[in-house]
Order: C-alpha cells, then sequence, then structure tokens
C-alpha cells in the first residue's frame, strides 16, 4: 500500500495543468488560476494518474470483485460495512456511499447505495469520489448516474462524528451500543491558510473553497466531537491516533515529504505512542467477541439451577460468548491458542468501560463440561451448503435479581495482559441484553 501510495502520488502531484511543478512560479500559479476562473480547467492537478492508478491496483488485487457495493456481490449477513464519505453538487450536498442498508423507517438524505449493479461504485470509483479535493483535484463524475462527487473533507474532514451518527441509524432504540471509536489523524501540525489566492474567490469555487477551508483544520473538529458533541456515556470509547509533524507545514500536493513523514511516523509508533497503540489492538481484539442469546433452549446452555427457572424474582438469559473470526480460519485458531487467556463476568456499577479495568470480583467463565480448551470450544452446525463447520460457541447464561440496578460484564483476559477489557456490548444491563436478543436487525 505505502508503494502504491508513494508511486500515485507523484504521478499525480508532480505535474500540474500548467507544468511541472518544480518549475512553477508566481507567473504560472496565476496561469492556472486564471484558467480555472474561466472554467478552462477544473483544478490545479488532473485526476488522470490517481485514477489509472486505483484501477490498475484494485483490479490486480480484487480481478473478481470490481464493483464495491452491489448486493449482488455482498450479503448483509457477512459482509464487513463500510461507509465512504463524499459530498455532491458542488460539496453542497453531504453523501455517504455505502455498503449497507439503513433500517426500514429510518431514512436519511445522505444515504446512498446503489441497488443496480452496472451502476454500483467501483472501488477505485469510490476512491475517486473521496479524494476529489476541491481546487487541487477535479469531481469525479460518475457517467452511469450523471453524478458528480468531490472529496467528503468539504463537511467531514475527521469523519468520527459520521461514524457515530451511523451506529445509531443502523442500530436505532439502543439496540446497540458503542464499543469503539478510533479516529486516526493525518498528523497533528501547525494550521495554514490555504495558498489559494482572490482570485479564485471569484466564480463557482467561492462556496466550496470556503466550506473547504472550514473543514481542513481536523483536529479542533475531533476535540469538539470528543468533549461536546459526543454523549457522555461513550466519550471514554473515542480514541484519536495522530502523530505530531515537525516542521513546516506539510501540503496536500506534498509528495517529496512522504519519506520524512514516514519516518517521523515509525519512530512516534515505536516511542511515544506504543502503549497507547497496544492498549488499543488489545480492546479491538477483545470486541472480536461479543455474547449470542439462544433462540431456544439449546443443548450446549450451560444447566441453570432449578430454583431460578422457577423463582419469579429472576431474570435468565441463556446464549454464548462467539466471535466475529472466521470459522475455522487460521487467525480464529491462533487468537484462542495462542492470545486468550479466558473470558470473566463480573457486574459493574456503571456503563462506562473505563470501570471495567478497577472491578476486582471477576469470575471465570467455565465451559459446563468442566475445563476445556478454548480452542476444543466449538459446536458443529450446517451451513448452507449443507457442509458442518466447526463454529466458536462458550455456554453462558446470566441469572439475574430482576430490578437489578447493577451493569452486567463480560470481558476477556489476554495473555500478553493484566487486564480485563469487555467485551462487544458490555458492560450492559440485563434488561438490554433481553430487549437486544428480540432485535432481529442484530443477528
Amino acid at each position: 500500500m505505502e508503494t502504491f501510495f508513494r508511486g500515485v502520488s507523484e504521478k499525480t502531484f508532480s505535474q500540474t495543468t500548467a507544468g511541472p511543478i518544480s518549475k512553477i512560479g508566481p507567473l504560472k500559479k496565476l496561469t492556472t488560476y486564471t484558467l480555472m476562473i474561466l472554467r478552462l480547467t477544473e483544478s490545479v492537478f488532473s485526476s488522470e494518474s490517481l485514477k489509472e492508478g486505483l484501477k490498475t491496483f484494485f483490479q490486480k488485487h480484487h480481478p473478481q470483485e470490481t464493483s464495491l457495493f452491489a448486493p449482488a456481490l455482498h450479503s448483509q449477513g457477512s459482509s464487513t460495512r463500510v461507509a465512504v464519505t463524499s459530498a455532491k453538487d458542488l460539496g453542497t450536498t453531504t453523501c455517504l456511499i455505502t455498503s449497507y442498508n439503513h433500517p426500514l423507517g429510518n431514512p436519511t438524505n445522505n444515504f446512498e447505495r446503489e441497488e443496480d449493479s452496472a451502476k454500483d461504485m467501483k472501488i477505485w470509483e469510490a476512491a475517486l469520489a473521496t479524494s476529489a479535493a476541491p481546487f487541487y483535484l477535479p469531481p469525479f463524475e460518475k457517467k452511469e448516474t450523471n453524478t458528480q462527487y468531490v472529496d467528503g473533507a468539504v463537511y467531514a474532514n475527521c469523519p468520527a462524528e459520521v461514524a457515530y451518527a451511523e451506529v445509531e441509524k443502523l442500530w436505532p432504540d439502543k439496540g446497540a451500543s458503542l464499543d469503539y471509536l478510533i479516529s486516526l489523524g493525518t498528523g497533528d501540525q501547525k494550521a495554514k491558510d490555504t495558498e489559494a489566492p482572490t482570485l479564485v474567490n471569484l466564480g463557482f469555487f467561492v462556496s466550496i473553497r470556503a466550506m473547504f477551508q472550514r473543514q481542513m483544520e481536523s483536529k479542533s473538529h475531533w476535540s469538539k466531537f470528543e468533549q461536546q458533541t459526543a454523549p457522555a456515556h461513550i466519550r471514554s470509547r473515542l480514541h484519536r491516533l495522530d502523530p505530531p509533524l515537525k516542521g513546516e507545514h506539510v501540503e496536500l500536493y506534498d509528495y517529496e515529504k512522504l519519506q520524512e513523514l514516514h519516518d517521523v511516523a515509525t519512530e512516534w509508533t515505536r516511542s511515544t505512542a506504543a502503549s497507547q497503540i497496544q492498549e488499543l489492538a488489545d480492546t479491538l481484539i477483545a470486541n472480536l467477541f461479543f455474547f449470542e442469546p439462544d433462540d431456544t433452549e439449546a443443548s450446549h446452555s450451560p444447566v441453570v439451577p432449578p430454583r431460578h427457572l422457577s423463582d419469579p424474582s429472576y431474570t435468565v438469559l441463556a446464549g454464548s460468548i462467539r466471535c466475529r473470526l472466521s470459522h475455522g480460519s487460521p487467525q480464529l485458531e491462533k487468537l484462542l491458542g495462542e492470545m486468550v487467556e479466558g473470558f470473566y463476568y463480573a457486574q459493574i456499577s456503571s456503563d462506562n468501560t473505563a470501570e471495567v479495568g478497577r472491578v476486582q470480583n471477576w469470575a471465570k467463565v467455565e465451559h459446563p463440561l468442566g475445563q476445556v480448551r478454548l480452542l476444543d470450544v466449538m459446536v458443529s452446525e450446517s451451513q448452507h451448503s449443507g457442509h458442518d463447520v466447526k463454529k466458536f460457541r462458550l455456554p453462558f447464561t446470566f441469572v439475574v435479581k430482576k430490578q437489578h440496578s447493577m451493569f452486567q460484564g463480560l470481558a476477556i483476559k489476554l495473555k500478553r495482559s493484566e487486564k480485563k477489557i469487555a467485551i462487544s456490548g458490555f458492560p450492559s444491563t440485563i434488561d438490554d441484553l433481553q430487549r437486544r436478543s428480540k432485535m432481529k436487525w442484530l443477528q
């Protein structure tokens, strides 16, 4: 990816519409801007090299998957949900190009997913649509739909708030809680005014340039979201990685500084940010696991004490801990065999994940059959193809006094860490767990 990025950046940004960038002086800059105002060119740089580079790269690595989002190639139950920020109508209409649908009854006017595979976004097209930085690169035009797209940075240069809003739309009515949100910055550096001259304030550039300028400082947008916009109960689940850059301001087109940026970021990740990155990686691993209630009383469910079954003052919810990794994959085997020490249960006073690390009364989750290796906690299930596959299922049953105010916690302990880290969906009340178990959208 880095080799590709370096190559396509040099080809795209080494030549402007007025000539080689290394030879541009005030006169040629003025020539470029004049051509833009006269509508003889749309941008400082051409997107042809970027377009050809993206097409070649993605067709090489995904020869059978040229269409990115069409439902004919993706099933809702198995494909990763992807949202690409862009904008239409010269940046005045926000737009999300997505690989998923929203639940019925929850429409949104900035949601876009093409059901016709012939008109669907190719991978390289989605990349162009979200890279068309106004003034620098021309809008991307999707000929099949006669639609022009520009960079989503005009309204979401730091798209963390957009991502959280999508969680709320995909799982309405608190159908799921945010587990984790990480924002990857492009370098924390001293801000610099855009070099677009006063001339560009003329013509159709004025509104889009103003909008683009407002959005360029992503650090302040992240701070506002983290400290003001985001609900208080999720703020401990928000994280940002943004290496500080030294020296002069790095422009969008400064491809000659890529090695310098690489060296600075590499040193930062190995030193200052090493422990933070390790902690975030552990949290991501923990959130690969989730709890799924049983549809019916399954044979692999643990035995619940009879007095609790007949006692109306108790709430009983049986299910199993599962993993999002592919069944039977080498990654799943490595995770269970080499990295995970075990799973634990506790009752917690708060739904704040920061509280999980301070809990002392964790009880290890054991298999009903006794001490069983995690690699052996597999249940054979039939696939649509008729073949049986082994799926990770660690049975667990919540038995909680009704009207209980404590939050339920399921957590994982990795061999490389002493911490207990909440798995996906936890901490949660027993009432929320029961309510979510009835929401088919989650399955």
